[in-house]
């Protein structure tokens, strides 16, 4: 099941504890970084 953009949003600032107020404050090519590794960490983890 895909999961929704608010779900990846709040699932990355939970594990990399940030709140969801500096994410946005972020610019958006580092916002795209912390997704993408957040994405990673979990299909790595669900490898092992």
């Amino acid at each position: 099941m895909p999961r929704t953009l608010d779900y990846e949003v709040l699932r990355s600032c939970e594990r990399l504890s940030i709140s969801t107020h500096q994410f946005d404050s972020l610019p958006y090519d580092e916002q795209l970084r912390l997704l993408s590794y957040n994405r990673i960490r979990i299909i790595e983890e669900s490898h092992n």
